[in-house]
């Protein structure tokens, strides 16, 4: 037997490990299973997961990073979005979106025509329970970067959650 380090509590993809996440777990030698020895657990601590890891599945290295980085063409924005910004349902790692400009009264009597949607893909959520607000950040092309953080700061920006397939 070898020890290994498992995950207690649900690790979600774009998350940041932490030391509470871990556990020890004991898995027969030769099985095949590719883990992080559990003498190396404190080297995965604040590293990012790139999958959704379950309660009782061993941590595998291959799925850890040290920061998450967009691909070529692509950036990295960051949406604040309030509770009618968003769908009732959790965003994951890989979700694909839209990201929809939403005028407010004002805005629509000023603009003939509402700008096009930006497609997204989720990279990770966070929660900011003193405002009340669910920080997601997406990978956008990078020609709409500018546009979607602009939405953004200035709140009209909503997201649309697309079916699997479609990002």
């Amino acid at each position: 037997m070898v020890s290994v380090v498992g995950v207690r509590h649900e690790i979600r993809a774009g998350a940041v490990i932490q030391r509470e996440d871990l556990v020890s777990v004991q898995v027969a030698t030769g099985s095949g299973l590719h883990g992080v020895p559990v003498d190396q657990a404190e080297s995965v601590v604040g590293k990012r997961s790139l999958v959704r890891v379950l309660p009782g599945s061993l941590l595998n290295p291959d799925g850890l990073a040290d920061k998450l980085v967009p691909a070529a063409g692509q950036a990295l924005v960051g949406l604040s979005l309030g509770a009618a910004q968003r769908p009732g349902l959790a965003l994951d790692a890989g979700d694909a979106v839209e990201i929809v400009y939403t005028p407010g009264a004002n805005d629509q009597a000023r603009q003939g025509v509402a700008p096009s949607p930006v497609r997204a893909v989720v990279v990770s959520t966070s929660d900011d329970p003193d405002a009340g607000r669910l920080i997601v950040n997406v990978t956008v092309p990078d020609d709409t970067a500018a546009r979607v953080a602009g939405w953004s700061s200035a709140a009209k920006a909503s997201v649309v959650l697309l079916p699997p397939g479609q990002g």
